[in-house]
C-alpha cells in the first residue's frame, strides 16, 4: 500500500508540472488563452491540438501523467479491497483453530468471548516481541494462562493456584492504570469461577461419637467486585452443626473462623485509585494507622477514623507517610 501512495505522489507532481508548462504557454500566446486553458479544462486540450508544435512536451507529459495517475488509484482500491478480504478469511480461520481440543474438555464460548481470545493472542505475540522486565513477564503469564483457562477449564486447585499468581503481580506498585484494570478483570473472572471454601467442624471432646462434618462456606468475597475487595472488613463465619445438640450437654457446637485481614503495599501516587477503601499506613512516629481513605488533595492523604461515638477525621502528608498499603 505505501508502493501505491508513493506512485500517486509521483504522478502527481508530474502532472501538475506538465499542466503549469501548458499554462505558462497559454499565458505567452495571450492572456485570453492563459485564463481560458485556467478556468475551462476542455480548453487546454483545443489549444495543445491548435499549437501541437509548440505545446506536444506539456500536454504529453500532463496527459501520461493524468492516466497514470488514474491507473494507479484504481489498482490501489482494489488492493485495498482484497486486503480487507484477506483479514476477514483469516478471522474466519482463526476461530475453527480455537475448537481443535475436545468438547468434553473445552469450555463453551460465545463468539463475542472467542474473539476476544484471539485479540489477546495477537496482543501476547505483538508483547513478546518487545523488551521484556520482570513485570513484562508475569503479566504476560498472567495473560496466557487466562487464555487457557478460558477455553479449557482449569480444576478447582487449579484455580486457587492461578488466583494466588494473580494477586502477586496485583501486589506490584509499578503497575499502570490500564494494566492494573485487565489484571483486574482477570481476577474477577477467575474468582467467579473458583470453588467454595470447605471448613471441617468437629465435635467437642464430651461428644459421644466423634463427627467430621464438611460445611462450605459461600463467601460474598467470591461474588464481589475487585475493587469492592479491598473494602471488605475482616469476614467471621459461624457456623452451627444441626443435630449434635443431643451429643453434647452444653448446647450446641458452634466453631469461629477468623480470617486474617490481608494489606498489599501502594504508592501514594496511586491511592487515588483507592478512594473508599480501608487503608493502613506508619506515621512518623513509627505507630501504624487503620482507616479509610477519604481522599487526596495535593500531597496531602485525608482519612476518616470510624468509632462508636463517631467519626473522627484526620490528613498526613506524604512526606510523613512512611508505608501505604490499602486492604485486599
Amino acid at each position: 500500500m505505501v508502493l501505491f501512495l508513493i506512485a500517486i505522489w509521483v504522478f502527481s507532481i508530474v502532472s501538475l508540472a506538465g499542466y503549469l508548462w501548458l499554462l505558462i504557454l497559454a499565458f505567452k500566446k495571450s492572456t485570453a488563452w492563459g485564463l481560458a486553458v485556467f478556468f475551462i479544462p476542455f480548453v487546454s486540450l483545443y489549444f495543445s491540438i491548435k499549437f501541437w508544435a509548440e505545446t506536444k512536451k506539456p500536454f504529453l507529459i500532463h496527459s501520461s501523467a493524468s492516466v497514470g495517475l488514474i491507473v494507479v488509484a484504481v489498482a490501489s482500491v482494489f488492493f485495498a479491497v482484497g486486503e480487507g478480504q484477506m483479514g476477514e478469511s483469516n478471522v474466519k480461520l482463526a476461530r475453527p483453530a480455537m475448537q481443535k481440543a475436545p468438547e468434553a474438555d473445552q469450555r463453551t464460548l460465545s463468539q463475542e468471548d472467542q474473539m476476544a481470545l484471539v485479540f489477546m493472542e495477537k496482543t501476547i505475540e505483538l508483547m513478546e516481541k518487545l523488551p521484556r522486565d520482570e513485570k513484562q513477564q508475569e503479566i504476560l503469564k498472567v495473560m496466557r494462562k487466562f487464555i487457557r483457562f478460558q477455553k479449557m477449564g482449569f480444576s478447582e486447585e487449579e484455580v486457587r493456584q492461578y488466583s494466588a499468581e494473580i494477586e502477586i503481580v496485583l501486589n506490584r506498585t509499578d503497575l499502570n492504570k490500564k494494566q492494573r484494570e485487565s489484571i483486574e478483570k482477570i481476577f474477577a473472572d477467575v474468582r467467579k469461577k473458583e470453588g467454595p471454601l470447605t471448613v471441617v467442624l468437629s465435635p467437642s471432646l464430651g461428644a459421644k461419637d466423634q463427627l467430621n462434618t464438611v460445611i462450605p462456606l459461600v463467601s460474598s468475597v467470591r461474588e464481589a467486585s475487585p475493587p469492592s475487595l479491598k473494602t471488605l472488613a475482616e469476614e467471621k463465619h459461624r457456623v452451627a452443626l444441626p443435630g449434635v445438640s443431643q451429643l453434647s450437654e452444653k448446647g450446641d457446637i458452634f466453631e469461629r473462623i477468623d480470617r486474617p485481614v490481608r494489606y498489599r503495599r501502594t504508592s501514594f501516587v496511586q491511592a487515588k485509585n483507592h478512594i473508599g477503601s480501608a487503608v493502613r499506613f506508619v506515621d512518623p512516629r513509627g505507630e501504624e494507622k487503620d482507616c479509610i481513605l477519604v481522599k487526596i488533595v495535593g500531597k496531602s492523604l485525608h482519612c476518616r477514623k470510624q468509632f462508636s461515638s463517631g467519626s473522627f477525621s484526620f490528613s498526613y502528608g506524604e512526606q510523613e507517610i512512611k508505608s501505604l498499603k490499602v486492604r485486599r
